[in-house]
């Protein structure tokens, strides 16, 4: 099962309507990063404040303009002049060399890539929303991703780890029908009518773990460094494994012009040996000028208990099994799906794209449930594609576990984080300053906040 996305992958397909404005509501990438040839990094790495000299090999190459192949290298020398360690544990740690191996470019109608998974969203979102399987970057992994629309009918799949069994695999298949009906199928209300289906697989172990942050569960230990840890008893209960997660989805456009697009959407979820919930969206784009977008969306959940939307989200590496957490939280995310209140109409999320002329563009998502404390999750994007001469800049930050306005901003075990400013002055050098604020796994699985900074010169020869 963990290879059947790969059968989308070789269908040839054709668009068989214009873009729609929704695909372009996505923030710019840094186009410093894309070159055909070979580059080398010089600069320094430094973890939770301590520095390494990283030499960084990177090459990229594009062949018959649809396949892409990327290597991307760190050597990281410390002050004791030995490589940093966890950049080479194990075989999986040259694998992570491997950047990408691509098929098409990202909003193609045929599309497939080898590498990192970067916000990972299968239709609306209502399972799979942002997920990244590279969240943690001592941990991250190698995943195999992949999309195919033929118009009338089409599917998106991944795998979290496309060489490990304990993966998360997710796929979603939909169809289009009035496009087979030749009358209705030229009428945009009914072309872009989609129906969907989407199923979740998760392999890992602690998936299925449900662990009281309490004792006789857990024991809280003292480490030599004053470190407070949770030391694992029992489990209080398993699920059948893997953790299964089904849907069915629709979509209907109710206003398509040349400058506006409106669309509202159900879907029905099914998290098996738990629970199942209902999400009701509208979404709406719209060009204030040729060059100024704007994209809304509205979600209401209604659901009982056992049920959480959104569930594989962009902390979910974080969350499936986490022991840095205070004792209001939870340590494995399976705990706070059964331990998620009652009632009826549980929650919403609301979400916004702006980009006001490539100059500054503006992403906003909050996500709240009526009911569970500690459980608001903010996400805010902003990009300045043309920041200044040949400069690029981009901010991430996610925090969940939010009580409250009060705790919108922080820097601890409830946040990921990054900022990148480059700046190319000649074609063949870039400058880099990268910062992540993120987290890491020992070898006993603990989890821990990791703090990287690295500023790199890049040379480039192009082909």
């Amino acid at each position: 099962m963990k290879y059947l996305p790969v059968i989308f992958f070789f269908c040839i397909s054709q668009s068989v309507f214009a873009q729609n404005i929704i695909d372009r509501a996505v923030p710019s990438s840094d186009p410093s990063q894309k070159y055909n040839g070979v580059g080398g990094g010089i600069g320094a790495s430094i973890f939770n404040g301590k520095p390494y000299l990283d030499l960084n090999p990177a090459l990229q190459f594009e062949l018959w303009q649809t396949l892409g192949i990327g290597i991307n290298g760190n050597l990281r020398i410390g002050t004791d002049g030995k490589l940093r360690q966890e950049d080479f544990q194990d075989w999986y740690s040259a694998l992570r060399w491997i950047d990408y191996i691509r098929i098409g470019h990202p909003g193609e109608d045929l599309y497939a890539r080898i590498g990192g998974l970067n916000n990972v969203t299968l239709g609306h979102g209502t399972i799979v929303d942002n997920y990244s399987n590279n969240s943690s970057y001592d941990d991250r992994r190698v995943g195999l991703i992949g999309r195919m629309d033929m118009g009338l009918f089409g599917g998106e799949a991944f795998t979290s780890d496309l060489l490990v069994n304990q993966s998360l695999v997710a796929g979603r298949g939909f169809i289009r029908p009035f496009q087979a009906v030749p009358i209705l199928g030229s009428m945009w209300l009914f072309k872009t009518m989609e129906f969907g289906g989407t199923a979740s697989y998760d392999f890992d172990p602690n998936a299925v773990r449900i662990i009281p942050n309490h004792p006789p569960w857990i024991v809280r230990l003292v480490d030599s460094s004053g470190n407070i840890r949770d030391s694992i008893v029992k489990d209080s209960a398993h699920v059948g494994s893997p953790l299964k997660v089904y849907g069915v989805d629709a979509t209907v456009m109710i206003w398509q012009s040349q400058n506006v697009e409106g669309r509202v959407y159900g879907d029905f979820v099914k998290i098996v040996d738990f629970n199942q919930g209902f999400v009701l969206g509208a979404r709406t784009s719209f060009l204030l000028d040729s060059s100024t977008l704007v994209d809304l969306r509205l979600e209401r959940y209604l659901f009982k208990n056992h049920f959480l939307p959104n569930y594989y989200n962009s902390f979910y590496e974080r969350e499936r099994f986490n022991d840095d957490v205070d004792t209001v939280s939870y340590i494995t995310k399976a705990t706070r799906l059964a331990d998620t209140s009652s009632g009826e109409g549980n929650g919403f999320k609301f979400g916004s794209f702006l980009n006001f002329s490539d100059v500054v563009q503006i992403g906003i998502t909050y996500a709240h449930l009526d009911n569970l404390h500690y459980a608001d999750l903010l996400q805010i994007g902003l990009t300045f594609p043309h920041l200044w001469w040949k400069f690029f800049g981009a901010i991430n930050y996610i925090r969940s576990n939010i009580n409250g306005p009060k705790d919108y901003f922080g820097f601890d075990q409830n946040t990921l984080a990054s900022a990148r400013l480059s700046f190319q002055p000649f074609k063949f050098l870039v400058l880099n300053l990268l910062a992540r604020w993120t987290f890491t796994r020992d070898a006993n699985n603990h989890v821990g906040t990791q703090s990287i900074i690295e500023p790199k010169a890049v040379f480039i020869l192009r082909f």
